[in-house]
């Protein structure tokens, strides 16, 4: 549902008079800005200053080696996000996300892998194409999966 605005409603910062409108449903949530340039850039940070060259590398050739098919992303250029780790946008960042997990395998900490298997999981809840019963999607599939998978963090 659209809601239409009046225009005096940009100037006053009272939301609670506003039939109908609660900012916590009706905001958009970017994921570009919260979630790929958010969580996935500082976890991918956060193994890029932990690997040696060499390991940098070879994080680039089990990523090249990841089949893309039936994923949302355009093909890796796996080099590039290698030589330019510092400086990636959210594509990039959208592939890491959905497969870093094949990669990292022997290269970071348990508690590492688990981070970026979370990761990977909360990245599998945001690119849904196709929802049958959406009800039960944002109950059961957000709330529960979230909760399971990021509490280990949290606790």
């Amino acid at each position: 549902m659209v809601y239409t605005l009046p225009h005096s409603f940009v100037h006053d910062a009272d939301l609670k008079f506003y039939v109908g409108l609660d900012p916590t449903q009706d905001t958009p949530v970017e994921i570009l800005h919260t979630i790929l340039l958010g969580i996935v850039k500082y976890v991918w940070h956060t193994l890029n200053v932990s690997w040696s060259d060499s390991q940098r590398v070879l994080s680039a050739i089990r990523l090249q080696s990841v089949d893309l098919s039936g994923l949302t992303v355009p093909p890796l250029r796996t080099m590039y996000i290698i030589q330019y780790h510092n400086n990636l946008i959210g594509k990039h960042f959208k592939a890491l996300m959905q497969t870093l997990i094949f990669a990292i395998h022997g290269l970071v900490t348990p508690e590492e892998f688990q981070l970026v298997q979370a990761v990977g999981a909360l990245g599998a809840m945001l690119w849904v194409h196709e929802i049958e019963n959406m009800d039960e999607y944002i109950v059961f599939s957000l709330f529960f999966q979230m909760c399971r998978v990021l509490i280990p963090f949290i606790a």
